[in-house]
């Protein structure tokens, strides 16, 4: 007959084994478990380094080698200048380009108003510029700037060349940068009348002088004087200058000598003729 004590010794020893054998099937179990996971985990990183690797092969393909680069907007400046200024070449990848830097290389020159830079794919990159408008041309210290309708300094000048712009003059002009207004103390009037002109009447007007009562005084391209006055609101210079290409297409016409026409009323023009 088995004693107390042995059938308990037996008990614990069954109980043992029994624990070491679930531990050890929990364990491969868990280890079974852990490499399937490893499995499901590396195939989706293998796909998508598969993508990458295809979609660098794709985009570093001569396919998108830069062929063109196009020009469009540009007025005084020629296209070879404005590719020349945005650091763009030809034969690069389209993606190794940079448009944001371009684009403020672009706008570093005071002469483009606004630019943009495009890719168009796969090879073409595409420049928008938009040009500042030159009004005229204001004589400073030798030198001769070309100016917006803002008064701002476009680009200085050895020689005035410029037959298209009237050239501005009595305005004091005390300093200039370029790309920044004209420090000048009787340039505004100036500049609203030129602002005015349109491209017929602007080649038909050699000289706006300003006088130190800011009263305006136009010379023709034949010498003509004109007489604008003062106080000329944008309004009055736009009146002004509406009546003076009707009454200088009429004197054309008639070819009559004329010494000066007096637009100090704009309803009421008085046209002096020369006396023989």
């Amino acid at each position: 007959m088995v004693s107390f004590e042995a059938s308990v010794q037996i008990f614990v020893g069954w109980g043992k084994g029994k624990t070491g054998k679930m531990r050890a099937e929990m364990g491969s179990s868990t280890g079974n478990a852990r490499r399937r996971l490893k499995r499901r985990g590396f195939v989706p990183f293998l796909l998508m380094m598969t993508a990458v690797l295809a979609c660098l092969a794709v985009i570093r393909s001569p396919y998108f080698t830069v062929t063109r680069i196009a020009v469009e907007g540009t007025s005084s400046l020629k296209s070879d200048e404005i590719i020349l200024m945005s650091g763009l070449v030809c034969g690069r990848n389209i993606f190794e380009l940079d448009p944001v830097r371009a684009t403020r290389r672009l706008l570093s020159n005071p002469k483009i108003e606004s630019a943009r830079v495009v890719r168009r794919f796969p090879s073409t990159i595409v420049i928008h510029v938009r040009e500042r408008r030159a009004v005229g041309v204001v004589p400073y210290s030798g030198y001769f700037v070309e100016i917006d309708d803002l008064g701002r300094a476009i680009c200085i000048r050895e020689a005035y060349d410029n037959d298209k712009l009237p050239i501005i003059t009595g305005v004091g002009a005390r300093g200039v940068r370029v790309g920044e207004p004209v420090d000048a103390v009787r340039l505004q009037p100036a500049l609203w009348l030129a602002a005015l002109l349109d491209d017929r009447l602007r080649s038909r007007i050699s000289e706006i002088h300003v006088d130190t009562d800011m009263s305006l005084v136009l010379f023709t391209e034949d010498r003509i004087k004109v007489i604008m006055g003062r106080d000329n609101t944008r309004e009055t210079l736009n009146e002004k200058m509406r009546v003076l290409e009707a009454v200088l297409d009429r004197l054309a016409n008639e070819g009559e000598a004329v010494q000066y026409i007096d637009l100090r009323s704009e309803k009421q023009p008085v046209v002096k003729m020369k006396t023989q």
